[in-house]
């Protein structure tokens, strides 16, 4: 299938195969070309294969319409996911790669309810100890210009039932976590998830593994990070934007050298200009 499309900046596309007779089978999609009025479009943007719907997805001779693939405008990069499931059914989970960094939490049916981003560590190598003293921490931008950070240092938690409407929590089943209260989803701008070595005696070095999202109205999505071999006290995990009507996700997994005089978390905020005041913390 070879498809050609014009759509304007900051638009999500989702890109529906009417199939009147039955399930269509798996195959290759290539996005020929995707761009902007009186621009140059961006030949050759993706070629990839999806597989067929299961019956758990269709049932048995199922027809309809069919979603072949996503793509959406962010970054002044255009960003292509191929896939196939009924138009109607509840999206499948995804996993952001390097290729296919960024996908769209309104489309995944996250538009509601509670997301929550949890991060799983595993050592890089067998035998070897995932690194100690890492916190999970958000920076975070609303619509009406609030920003601010959400760290367990100084207390900043956060709230759910009030600005940011994001909290840091943590239980015996899923450790660290952020909750973001997708009723006030329109209140985000971007968030930006992120880890910090605890102090200066830990870094990064051999942590490995990834970060979850999961709703209960919408399909997961698993941003792997891969292991860490020089120094680093910081890693940008992802990073949610406001897109219109969608709320997006991309995969950063970008793991930030230690600077002299300069706190993890400051490095973050410099590298992605949120601007905060940083003022030194307890101890």
């Amino acid at each position: 299938m070879d498809l050609a499309i014009l759509a304007e900046p900051g638009q999500t596309v989702r890109i529906v195969l009417r199939a009147p007779g039955r399930a269509p089978a798996a195959g290759r999609i290539r996005l020929l070309a995707v761009g902007v009025p009186g621009a140059e479009p961006a030949v050759g943007l993706a070629d990839m294969e999806c597989a067929s719907p299961t019956d758990a997805d269709t049932g048995t001779g199922a027809r309809g319409d069919y979603v072949v693939g996503e793509c959406c405008h962010y970054d002044d990069r255009w960003h292509f996911r191929a896939l196939l499931r009924p138009a109607g059914a509840r999206p499948t989970a995804v996993t952001l790669t390097e290729d296919a960094p960024t996908a769209s939490l309104t489309l995944q049916g996250a538009t509601r309810g509670i997301l929550r981003a949890t991060p799983a560590w595993q050592p890089a190598a067998p035998g070897t100890p995932v690194p100690a003293g890492i916190d999970l921490c958000a920076l975070f931008e609303l619509t009406d210009g609030s920003r601010g950070v959400v760290q367990a240092l100084g207390g900043g938690h956060g709230a759910l039932d009030r600005p940011p409407f994001l909290r840091l929590g943590t239980d015996r089943h899923r450790g660290d976590h952020v909750a973001f209260d997708l009723d006030h989803g329109a209140a985000f701008r971007r968030v930006l998830l992120f880890v910090s070595a605890h102090t200066d005696d830990h870094d990064l070095r051999g942590l490995n593994g990834s970060l979850i999202l999961d709703s209960a109205h919408g399909a997961g999505i698993r941003i792997p990070l891969g292991p860490r071999t020089a120094p680093a006290t910081a890693c940008a995990l992802a990073l949610l934007v406001r897109d219109g009507p969608h709320l997006l996700v991309r995969r950063e997994a970008r793991y930030l050298a230690p600077r002299a005089g300069l706190s993890p978390q400051r490095m973050v905020d410099y590298a992605y200009g949120w601007g905060l005041r940083w003022t030194p913390g307890p101890g």
